[in-house]
């Protein structure tokens, strides 16, 4: 299903999408991306609550890996698949922060 979305708008290459079907994509699945990332947070405070003390671990690094892994299937377009896992890093920070404020007023 996923690939079949990706593909109804023109049939530019997979791995580089034209300007038009990128917007597209963007659009299709940035709300999926950002609901990965709400996950991840919760996931995260859930096994190691004692992390939610610390910044928000979704940023760098092996966190930011781990952020384009979340998002890998959705497009075969590495510039898509980085700003969804922008999307995922900044949704899961949003979510770590709300979760700070909860258990940490």
């Amino acid at each position: 299903m996923l690939q079949l979305m990706s593909t109804i708008v023109c049939d530019c290459p997979r791995d580089e999408k034209c300007k038009t079907c990128f917007a597209q994509a963007i659009m299709w699945f940035g709300g999926m991306a950002r609901e990965r990332g709400v996950r991840w947070a919760e996931s995260v405070a859930r096994r190691q609550p004692r992390h939610l003390a610390q910044p928000s671990p979704h940023n760098e690094g092996r966190p930011a890996e781990l952020a384009r892994a979340k998002v890998a299937d959705l497009s075969e377009d590495p510039r898509i698949v980085e700003r969804l896992a922008a999307n995922v890093a900044e949704a899961a920070e949003r979510r770590w922060r709300q979760l700070q404020g909860v258990l940490h007023p």
